[in-house]
């Protein structure tokens, strides 16, 4: 399979340096640089940062990028500086927004990987010594995916979640395969582990068109398809925020709407829209993602307006996909009361199969 997009960078062997320019000085560079990107989230980063210092881990590189906060994040990450020597902070005048500060942060960092973290989440213990592990032992890894603990929005008890696809570390040579299996953890930032060098070819592609909070997505996705040598480290590093997403400004159907058209434009523009690869990535994000915020519309009392939206734009992508039909249409139609009382039998049930 070959990337649909024109501007492809091949990333086949070992990463190298750009062409012409002088051989980089390594012997001082750190394994990974846990990059940061933020706004106005001065309190959550303070959490994460601590569980940073927590690791105990020498020699990391932490690195954060300030979308022009408006908060006192530049007070706390100075008052982190002596526990944190090698932390590299830099604020943006003017409002970079979400994609290009992800792409800023990683342009800053000089680790041989970077470990991508939203601001809002932390590292659960022995994470970073679990993740240089993996990365000692395969090196020329193109990335790895990590697993992760749901909590709630103040970090302070789990909550149930879906089941997700893979739970055993595996090592994936196969782009779709990798893809495929990780297609429901992918879109999580603070999972991500990805070659700096690699990210940075794929980011010299035109990625305006991915610029609408997945333009991490893509580059990934892209590194996987190029570069098919992609880790799922099933250790639970990364303790996840729920319910405390960024993207909540879009309002209800805009975040069902980002993920529905997002991973279809990016698994389309990548892999092909004739694909295998692309047919079973959408009837599983008919069936996960789009059926998830759904859900979460129910829970919320999404008004009337929100379902009909949503069920013209599911039917528009999603039609051709029998689990849409079987799962998540249902959804759609029934009863809030109804899809309430059976999402919570179907939790007390999963939580006695799994004591």
């Amino acid at each position: 399979m070959t990337s649909q997009n024109p501007n492809a960078v091949a990333l086949n062997g070992p990463a190298s340096e750009p062409s012409g320019s002088l051989p980089r000085d390594r012997s001082n560079q750190p394994l990974i640089s846990i990059c940061i990107p933020t706004r106005n989230r001065a309190d959550c980063l303070a959490v994460l940062l601590h569980s940073i210092v927590a690791q105990n881990e020498p020699g990391i590189q932490v690195v954060i990028s300030d979308d022009a906060s408006e908060d006192h994040t530049g007070q706390v990450v100075a008052a982190f500086r002596d526990r944190l020597p090698n932390i590299l902070y830099e604020r943006a005048g003017v409002p970079l927004r979400y994609d290009r500060n992800v792409l800023h942060v990683v342009a800053m960092a000089t680790g041989t990987f970077c470990w991508l973290f939203g601001d809002d989440d932390r590292m659960e213990p022995g994470a970073l010594a679990s993740v240089s592990e993996a990365l000692r032992i395969a090196p020329t890894l193109t990335g790895l995916t990590t697993g992760r603990i749901s909590y709630d929005h103040k970090l302070a008890e789990t909550i149930p979640v879906r089941d997700l696809k893979q739970n055993q570390t595996t090592l994936f040579s196969n782009a779709g395969e990798a893809c495929l299996q990780l297609l429901d953890r992918l879109g999580f930032l603070s999972c991500q582990v990805i070659n700096r060098e690699r990210w940075q070819m794929i980011a010299t592609e035109n990625l305006s068109p991915y610029f609408a909070g997945y333009v991490q997505l893509y580059i990934i996705v892209r590194m996987i398809q190029a570069a098919p040598h992609w880790e799922f480290l099933a250790d639970k590093c990364v303790g996840f925020r729920s319910d405390n997403d960024s993207f909540r400004i879009l309002g209800m159907f805009g975040r069902l709407r980002m993920d529905v058209c997002g991973y279809e434009q990016i698994i389309g523009d990548v892999f092909g829209r004739h694909s295998e690869v692309y047919r079973q990535a959408m009837g599983e994000v008919a069936t996960t993602h789009a059926r998830h915020h759904i859900i979460t519309a129910k829970r919320a009392s999404a008004p009337f307006s929100f379902f009909v939206e949503a069920t013209a734009l599911c039917i528009r992508y999603y039609w051709r996909y029998p689990g849409f039909w079987l799962k998540t249409f249902p959804v759609l139609m029934m009863p809030r009361f109804l899809a309430l009382a059976l999402r919570g039998v179907y939790q007390r049930l999963r939580s006695r199969r799994k004591t």
